[in-house]
């Protein structure tokens, strides 16, 4: 499944994106528009179940901690005064991230808070489902028939939008920002690659620029609410973006420093939050450390790990820095998507549902060249949203399937380092990537 793979994809994209898709009889149009409606009204039908029908049967547990957290910080209560011993859910948010979402307390109550969190995180998690499509096919028709794939593809299993949703988290938020940045990044490194300014001088003048502001935004918001999300403060690292790490430092400070001044005891979050957050725990938990505890092994079997998931990490990122220019929004996607991997496994918790991050490296099947052109890029995709039950007396078998989403966690920065090594951007490759962005941004 290589560039033949994107050549059948763009030609059955085009095929329900021409003037036919509107039905024009001359082009055969009837057929098309019958095969482009089915596919709305299947991501429709995903859309309800996620948003609404799964939802409806549960409570939410998620949210509790949330909201627990945000009535406690309006009312001037302490915040982290949970017991942290028990496997209920626990608010692990920030003094700063407490701050930016506690105006989901002024709502009159924990039921209604709950649906405004759960469709905000829906049309979060649409939105920039819809981001990514345009950036791959242009504006237009196009973009929303990709977004209803998309939809299609991503919201009948059971991880990760129907979790993030049933349970009702911030997940989708987070992508959104995750988003948000990838296409800021991507717009500086354009901008950059244009100027003819020296370095120095072109990140001054960037800081007058509107996308280092919105990168920078989102970069600090996303860190106040999971610090897991340093991982997009690279991107800006390798490509001198030294304006948005910045603006995003100081922000985050600011976040936090008003946060912890308006809480009451935040002196626990230092003394009760952060020694919990630092132990792993033993349970629900598909990280290295995770996996060590259950398994029984040694802790420095564990540190080995660590190590080299982030050496292959690294590799993946270095390999894949050659595209920033040839390809810039493949670049940007996969790079941060292979550092969430590397990053998530290597700290101390993992869930099923934070597989909703590599979305941005799945959009990348429609660019020219990418490692989701592999069928076993995608089949790590589906260990990470199916699971397979099977009896324990299956021995290596059940240890597999029971650890199928740690293991396509580690796998898929392994093949894209392979992946980039082997697929170097060639000159021709350039101006076919070049000619793909000009006719999908003519839509």
């Amino acid at each position: 499944m290589k560039d033949s793979a994107h050549s059948r994809l763009g030609t059955l994209i085009d095929s329900l994106t021409r003037p036919s898709y509107l039905g024009d009889a001359q082009h055969g149009g009837p057929s098309r528009s019958l095969a482009a409606k089915f596919l709305f009204v299947v991501a429709g039908a995903a859309v309800l179940l996620a948003v609404v029908l799964q939802p409806l049967g549960s409570s939410g547990p998620d949210f509790d901690p949330i909201w627990n957290a945000v009535t406690k910080y309006l009312s001037g209560q302490p915040v982290y005064d949970e017991d942290y011993s028990t496997q209920d859910p626990h608010y692990l948010y920030s003094p700063g991230g407490t701050l930016l979402i506690s105006p989901l307390g002024w709502l009159p109550g924990r039921d209604l808070a709950r649906w405004v969190m759960l469709l905000a995180g829906a049309g979060c998690i649409l939105l920039a489902m819809y981001l990514l499509a345009r950036a791959v096919a242009g504006p237009g028709r196009r973009a929303l028939v990709v977004c209803a794939g998309f939809v299609t593809v991503t919201f009948f299993f059971a991880e990760p939008v129907r979790s993030t949703l049933k349970y009702t988290n911030i997940n989708g938020f987070l992508l959104l920002l995750q988003v948000i940045f990838i296409l800021a990044t991507v717009s500086l490194l354009r901008a950059r690659r244009a100027s003819d300014e020296p370095l120095f001088p072109w990140m001054v003048s960037s800081l007058k620029r509107p996308d280092t502001l919105v990168a920078a935004v989102v970069l600090s918001v996303a860190l106040s609410i999971k610090p897991q999300f340093v991982a997009l403060a690279v991107l800006s690292v390798l490509t001198f973006q030294w304006a948005v790490l910045l603006v995003a430092g100081l922000l985050f400070c600011l976040y936090f420093a008003l946060g912890y001044a308006t809480m009451a005891r935040p002196g626990d979050y230092f003394e009760r939050l952060l020694p919990y957050i630092g132990e792993p725990r033993d349970y629900n938990n598909g990280s290295l450390d995770g996996m060590g505890l259950q398994l029984g092994w040694n802790p420095e079997l564990v540190l080995g790990l660590k190590v080299v998931l982030m050496l292959v990490t690294l590799g993946a990122v270095w390999a894949l820095f050659a595209w920033r220019h040839h390809d810039p929004f493949f670049w940007a996607a996969t790079s941060a998507s292979v550092l969430f991997c590397g990053l998530l496994m290597c700290s101390g918790l993992v869930q099923g549902y934070y597989c909703i991050w590599l979305f941005p490296l799945l959009i990348t099947v429609l660019r020219p060249s990418s490692p989701m052109h592999s069928v076993w890029m995608w089949l790590a995709y589906f260990c990470l949203v199916f699971a397979f039950e099977v009896p324990e007396d299956w021995g290596v078998i059940h240890s597999v399937l029971r650890w199928q989403a740690s293991i396509a966690w580690m796998f898929i920065p392994t093949f894209v380092l392979g992946w980039a090594l082997k697929n170097r951007p060639s000159q021709a490759r350039v101006a076919h990537n070049q000619a793909a962005h000009s006719q999908a941004q003519l839509g």
